[in-house]
């Protein structure tokens, strides 16, 4: 699972060379989601943080991964430009094509029920934060 989202993560920050990224912690190799949810999870969190980040004027995403106990925690946090309206866990996107737009989030939330998850949006003046957490077996994480 490392290595897939490190290369999205490094895949996006390359479209955005001007956003300053904060990586604490690690994902254990072993920790299992398929390629296919590591990549819905990871590449609409990712693209989400640095693209409202790129419109605001501190231009940064920190992302944090760890374990607590049985869990395993990511969070995404960005600097954005305003508050952005959260509702039922959803974002109220700004785009003019809201059809066709909201769909990743609602993908992210599927993902991480399927493999007993769950997301947590939530909006400052300053920060947008997403939250992860899942649960962890034994068999699942190398020691820690």
């Amino acid at each position: 699972m490392k290595r897939q989202a490190s290369a999205i993560l490094n895949e996006i920050s390359e479209k955005h060379p001007n956003i300053c990224l904060s990586i604490e912690g690690r994902i254990c190799e072993k920790f299992c989601l398929s390629n296919i949810d590591i990549c819905t999870i990871f590449s609409n969190l990712f693209d989400n943080a640095f693209e409202a980040a790129e419109k605001s004027e501190g231009k940064a995403v920190y992302i944090e991964f760890k374990y607590v106990g049985s869990s395993f925690l990511c969070t995404i946090k960005n600097i954005v430009a305003h508050k952005m309206e959260i509702i039922n866990n959803k974002i109220c996107t700004e785009k003019e094509d809201k059809i066709n737009h909201g769909h990743g989030i609602d993908n992210v939330a599927s993902c991480t029920k399927r493999n007993s998850g769950s997301i947590t949006l939530s909006c400052t003046e300053e920060f947008f934060y997403a939250d992860l957490m899942f649960q962890i077996y034994e068999n699942d994480v190398e020691a820690f």
